[in-house]
């Protein structure tokens, strides 16, 4: 399409009046205003000096209005005009925009999906650890994306999920079956891990106190054995 040029005639405006004159003017009557003293006997002559000067200012202002109003109606014109032409184009540009939206949605639709059939044929085994839904980047849908570049971020995270699976598969403990629960909830290996050692840290403490226990128990047994023993001792020396 075509560019249209917009081609104004403007001329620019110059508004003249006598300003000096009528500012020498002020500037000489107000000075005489500047050391002025009015007592009560001037009271009324204050209030109609203060009257007088009220409107001569709103002369003025009053044609600064008039100026105004007549200075902006060439410019009210085309400003209507120019938003007329605006709302022309602004018709088009809704339709088309719409449209626009409608292919981009559709086209993310099926890049979605190719995402899906993706991470379908590679999850394998990890799918009880990793939804589509938890690692889902919507940058994947972007038009910039290849799919090749969508497999290999989908690869590596496969990749590092299975590792952190095998790792926790390794350790030897009992706590490993809720280890791998909670890495299905989070994906933080280093929380899971944790939570062995602080099992495995709770069992050794455990273990120590039973070991204890039972080391008094039987010092104890051993202590009440040696004292049934001289107890018979004396017993058998006092009937010899």
């Amino acid at each position: 399409m075509n560019e249209l040029q917009v081609v104004v005639d403007q001329k620019p405006g110059v508004i003249g009046f006598n300003f000096e004159e009528i500012r020498d003017e002020l500037q000489a009557r107000m000075d005489l205003y500047k050391n002025a003293t009015f007592t009560d006997e001037y009271r009324v002559y204050a209030k109609n000096e203060v009257a007088a000067l009220r409107k001569m200012k709103k002369a003025i202002d009053d044609k600064r209005k008039e100026v105004k109003n007549q200075y902006m109606i060439p410019y009210n014109d085309f400003e209507e005009k120019a938003k007329e032409l605006m709302r022309i184009i602004d018709q088009p540009i809704g339709l088309i925009s719409q449209q626009i939206t409608e292919m981009e949605e559709r086209r993310k639709a099926e890049k979605k999906t190719k995402i899906e059939a993706l991470y379908n044929s590679l999850v394998g085994d990890l799918s009880g650890y990793l939804t589509l839904e938890k690692i889902y980047n919507a940058r994947w849908e972007n038009a910039s994306m290849s799919m090749t570049a969508v497999k290999k971020e989908l690869e590596e995270v496969l990749s590092s999920v299975r590792k952190a699976v095998s790792m926790l598969e390794a350790m030897t403990s009992d706590a490993v079956p809720e280890a791998l629960r909670q890495y299905k909830e989070d994906l933080d290996l280093a929380g899971a891990i944790n939570y062995v050692n602080q099992y495995e840290a709770q069992k050794a403490k455990i273990v120590e106190r039973e070991a204890e226990k039972k080391r008094l128990e039987e010092e104890q047994k051993r202590r009440a054995e040696e004292e049934r023993i001289r107890r018979e001792e004396r017993e058998r020396i006092k009937e010899e």
